[in-house]
Parts: C-alpha cells; sequence; structure tokens
C-alpha cells in the first residue's frame, strides 16, 4: 500500500504554522535559554497536530530494529540522531528530517546541514530542514521571531524581538536547497 507524502507547499506550511505556535506559546523556552532538545520537543507537539497522520519523533534512532547510521562529511559512519523526525513508524515512509541549532552552539551548523543531507540520501527522508534558533538578547537583526507571523510581534517587550527563529533551510529528496 502506497502511503500519501504531501509535496513541498504542504509540508511547508504545516511547518511553518507549528513553528508559529512555538513562538506564540512558548517564547519563554527562548527567554531563559533552554536547551535545544527542550524547544524540539515543544516543536515536535504543534507538528503532531499538523501532521495527525504521521509519527512525529524527537531523537529517533532506529530503523526497524537496527540503528540508524550516517557519514557526514565523510567522516566515519556513526549512529543518527535527528532531532524530529516526520515519519511512519516501521516502514520507509520518511517525510521530513529536522536539525535544530542554537545561535551560541559551539557546533558548526554546516554539520547539522551535512547530517540532514545525509538523513535524505542515506534514510530517503523526502525533505529536510534546518532551524537556527536564537534564545539570547542578542542584536541579530534576523533573529526577529516574526518571520512567519507578524501578528506575533509584541510592540511591549522589544527584547522580545531577539528571542525565537532566526532562520530556516529547506532541503528537497536530493539534498538541494530549496527557498
Amino acid at each position: 500500500m502506497k502511503m500519501f507524502r504531501p509535496d513541498f507547499d504542504v509540508v511547508r506550511k504545516r511547518v511553518e504554522k507549528s513553528l508559529n505556535m512555538l513562538i506564540r506559546n512558548d517564547i519563554y523556552l527562548f527567554e531563559i535559554d533552554v536547551h535545544e532538545r527542550t524547544i524540539a520537543h515543544r516543536l515536535a507537539v504543534y507538528l503532531e497536530k499538523e501532521f495527525s497522520s504521521w509519527n512525529i519523533d524527537c531523537e529517533y534512532n532506529r530503523i526497524g530494529y537496527d540503528p540508524k547510521l550516517i557519514n557526514p562529511g565523510r567522516r566515519g559512519e556513526r549512529k543518527a540522531y535527528p532531532d524530529i523526525i516526520i515519519h511512519h513508524r516501521g516502514t520507509s515512509s520518511n517525510l521530513l528530517a529536522i536539525e535544530m541549532k542554537k545561535l551560541s552552539a559551539q557546533v558548526d551548523q554546516e554539520t547539522d546541514k551535512d547530517k540532514l543531507k545525509e538523513y535524505i540520501q542515506r534514510l530517503h527522508y523526502k525533505f529536510g530542514l534546518f532551524i537556527l534558533l536564537s534564545t539570547t538578547r542578542s542584536n541579530h537583526s534576523i533573529c526577529d521571531g516574526q518571520i512567519f507571523d507578524d501578528t506575533l510581534k509584541n510592540p511591549h517587550n522589544p527584547t522580545r524581538s531577539n528571542y525565537g527563529i532566526c532562520d530556516v533551510q529547506w532541503f528537497d529528496e536530493c539534498g538541494r536547497t530549496l527557498s
């Protein structure tokens, strides 16, 4: 039985709606600088509402009973733990792998992007998404937390404008960047 796999526009709109809910309901997590795993979990909660016929898992490291293995940057094979995935458990139906990174992280963002490309190529995800987060009061003009929904702006708390989603980068099933 072939399972329905939504196209890019449908996936993007549902993810954007989930990101809007994350910013709207959980901005406090950004303000207090929680670990990215906490933010990933909250995003997964909102994704479950948008992708109700799919399984949404955080740090899911299995293909059936076997561990997921990747070789990012050709540095040797290692176990894979995507931050969030949208898939059907027990099948090869893999829709979206998400990696999130905080601006303050010591790990290079390109490492996570390489991992996403590996998830797409070796584990057959239809799409990959890299999300850059800001959890600090900084002067990063791109980090406005409002990139998807201007109604989230809070004029009474201007410091909030520096928390949130800084950037997103999508990848297609060949690992190419999408707009």
